[in-house]
């Protein structure tokens, strides 16, 4: 596993913070460890709003319907 870089991880949680404000802090530098070396190449903004356009796709299917699961 690649060392994870704290600027990179600082930077990346910022800017998952900056494009879903609901994301905790802590949250978000756990996501930056997560993906780190998978995206490590890239600037850690670019990773940041590709992690959340990936996510968001799999999110928005998620919630599509707001009475499913429920009885």
């Amino acid at each position: 596993m690649p060392q994870v870089i704290a600027s990179w991880v600082e930077r990346f949680a910022t800017r998952l913070i900056e494009l879903q404000p609901e994301v905790r802090p802590l949250d978000a530098v756990r996501n930056a460890t997560v993906i780190y070396s998978d995206v490590s190449a890239m600037a850690p903004e670019a990773a940041a709003e590709h992690f959340v356009s990936s996510t968001d796709g799999k999110r928005s299917k998620r919630h599509a319907d707001p009475t499913r699961g429920r009885s």
